[in-house]
């Protein structure tokens, strides 16, 4: 019996079951009838990092060490955070995934593209690195001889989009660009992946595609109304999968699993902003503090924009706003995510900040708190963010707040007390509880029929 993980990224039955339904997906459809399907949540943090390493490895990140897109380290001689350096996290830090106790058996593996997967590891078979790998230029593949014979199979192979350029075509707004970006790199990803199915030895194949969540993220208002071009991304999937399913024999799982859902927004609640108001956050200057009085006001002008039902308008707001410099500025990484910023903080004073914005998309904040804080402290601020309203609705902003133990027990416990805030947007909105669940799949070549 041999096994596939066929994974999506950001995959939703919001977005499925109708095109399901319109005869857009007929593959999904035929391992949905034959199989059988649920919605499962993705545990904390519902980002990509933690959550593939999670279905990976069966862990969760106190013992596998994946927490966010950053590592965060620690300069012991200076006081408090200062200095906390920022490292993006290319590979769990701890425990075994499926494809190293399969190896240990004997069984033959292929892993392609699964994030947080550098470098590449020995595994019995072929692993070519997914996202958070720095490129197709370094050694992504075991064995490093591998890397050779891909670009033969799939010369335009891209872990994922350049940076720059997927930047230019999130800013421009138009969808055409970047589905045409996002089909591109998948039709690579699938030739390289029909090739080592029917060339290459294989027991188990784990693979991911990066491309829906690059889609959904700018597009999302057009992959939620089913617009034509993004229907071609899905349409893409579904023919990989039919593929993949007419090689499987009768004895052979499939699995469609993915790390996350996938939602939309139409509120923002800016935690560090509130942390600054509550006297809980401070900034090194008064330069800072005017910068951050512009910013405020650039992203106040863009909610107005909102809240009057001019969506549209807001995001070509914010496209000019970015263009005249008004936005604010975003630090990125080699790779493309929105860097932490430590800089400016003023560490004597503070006591409590966010430093990534990984998990804004979805709905969540990792607060964290500097030792000195005191229980009081802590209790007043979980009480004040409980009673935190909607504007719009009045209802609770905050949906639930939890401490460390989410995270469980392992030798990669966090250093620091932390405390994680969920929006009401995760739980009390149908649309917006897709971010934090995942479409899974599960059926086999007999039953796919």
């Amino acid at each position: 019996m041999r096994t596939v993980i066929f994974g999506i990224d950001g995959l939703t039955f919001h977005i499925i079951h109708p095109l399901i339904e319109r005869g857009v997906l007929p593959n999904f459809q035929r391992v949905r009838a034959n199989g059988c399907e649920a919605v499962l949540e993705s545990k904390y943090p519902p980002l990509t990092p933690p959550a593939w390493t999670s279905l990976s490895t069966g862990l969760k990140p106190a013992s596998h060490g994946v927490y966010d897109f950053w590592t965060y380290n620690y300069d012991e001689e200076q006081e408090h955070s200062a200095g906390r350096t920022a490292h993006v996290l290319t590979r769990r830090r701890g425990g075994k995934a499926l494809w190293n106790i399969l190896s240990e058996y004997g069984k033959k593996v292929l892993v392609i593209n699964v994030p947080t997967t550098y470098p590449p590891e020995a595994v019995n078979g072929i692993m070519v690195s997914g996202y958070t790998a720095p490129g197709v230029d370094g050694d992504f593949t075991h064995p490093a001889s591998f890397k050779d014979e891909l670009r033969r199979i799939a010369p335009h192979y891209q872990i994922d989009l350049e940076v720059r350029f997927r930047e230019r075509l999130n800013t421009a707004g138009k969808v055409g660009p970047m589905t045409d970006a996002v089909l591109s790199m998948t039709e690579q990803r699938i030739k390289l992946i029909m090739y080592l199915l029917k060339e290459k030895p294989w027991d188990f194949t784990y693979f991911a595609f990066i491309g829906l969540d690059r889609l959904q993220h700018p597009f999302w208002e057009e992959v939620s109304s089913f617009h034509p071009r993004t229907n071609e991304y899905f349409s893409l999937l579904d023919s990989a999968l039919g593929q993949i399913v007419d090689l499987l024999e009768p004895e052979d799982s499939l699995f469609i699993v993915s790390d996350h859902g996938f939602c939309g927004h139409s509120s923002y609640f800016d935690i560090n902003e509130y942390l600054y108001s509550k006297g809980l956050l401070f900034f090194k200057d008064a330069s800072i503090e005017r910068k951050r009085r512009k910013v405020n006001r650039a992203i106040q002008f863009r909610r107005l924009a909102l809240r009057v039902g001019l969506r549209p308008v807001g995001r070509k707001v914010k496209r000019a706003l970015k263009t005249a410099g008004l936005w604010p500025a975003t630090h990125f990484a080699p790779d493309g995510l929105e860097r932490p910023i430590f800089d400016t903080i003023d560490w004597e004073k503070t006591l409590a900040y966010v430093p990534s914005f990984s998990g804004f998309p979805g709905a969540f904040a990792d607060i964290f708190l500097r030792p000195e804080i005191t229980e009081q402290q802590i209790a007043d601020l979980c009480d004040d963010l409980k009673r935190q309203v909607n504007p719009k609705n009045g209802k609770p902003l905050i949906d639930a707040i939890y401490t460390n133990e989410v995270y469980g027990t392992g030798p990669y416990t966090l250093p620091e007390p932390l405390l994680r805030s969920r929006s009401w947007l995760v739980k009390r909105s149908e649309r917006a509880a897709s971010r934090t669940s995942g479409a899974w799949f599960l059926g086999t070549k007999q039953n796919a029929g």
